[in-house]
């Protein structure tokens, strides 16, 4: 019989994230499983190291807003894959347009989110978007995974109807304990005596830098 394959989509190495360690191991694990499709990286793979699997950019960096981005994947790649669930990980309302078109497909949708700031400001988005989102969250078609409990209840403040939403950790634990560092990281970290770790919601540069 033959296995189910699933497809994921979001930040994937070089970026330096949680998002994208966890899609790496994830899509480690289901190849040993037999059960990987295809990995779109929404992020840039400038230093991309090749691995076991194929992963293509999906990044289209020059589109400033996600919900652009998400139509062009999904009408360059999302109606042709080939996998019967596609894994997508990211802002959710923003990609509520091509979740709704994806609905019409025979696939099945798992939608992760990661970061709780996304959803703490639900009027920061556009109207039309949230309310397309609003009712997405009540679909049977998409299962959503939250990576904590705070983020489920945001979801359930948006729509209290919603009872598709599973809380699960995104940590996945490395199947190869030698794993080296990022290359950049291996050599700040060796470069100084102290160093302090933070949590940034979001890219700010000052001096085209970012901070």
């Amino acid at each position: 019989m033959e296995k189910i394959k699933v497809s994921i989509k979001g930040s994937y190495l070089p970026a330096i994230g949680g998002v994208s360690i966890h899609i790496s191991r994830l899509a480690e694990a289901l190849l040993s499983d037999k059960m990987l499709g295809t990995v779109y990286s929404s992020s840039k793979m400038n230093n991309y190291v090749e691995s076991r699997f194929k992963v293509k950019e999906v990044s289209y960096s020059k589109l400033r807003y996600g919900i652009f981005q998400s139509f062009l994947w999904f009408i360059l790649y999302g109606i042709k894959d080939k996998s019967k669930i596609v894994h997508l990980n990211g802002d959710a309302v923003w990609e509520s347009p091509t979740l709704l078109f994806r609905l019409f497909t025979k696939k099945k949708v798992v939608f992760t989110i990661h970061d709780q700031m996304l959803l703490s400001n639900p009027i920061a988005y556009p109207k039309v978007l949230l309310k397309l989102f609003k009712l997405l969250l009540n679909n049977k078609k998409i299962h959503w995974i939250a990576v904590n409990p705070t983020i489920k209840n945001q979801m359930m403040e948006i729509n209290p109807k919603c009872n598709n939403i599973s809380v699960i950790n995104a940590y996945i634990p490395s199947r190869n304990d030698d794993t080296p560092l990022n290359h950049e990281i291996e050599i700040f970290i060796k470069s100084k005596t102290k160093i302090i770790s933070i949590y940034a919601h979001s890219i700010r540069k000052f001096q085209d830098k970012d901070l």
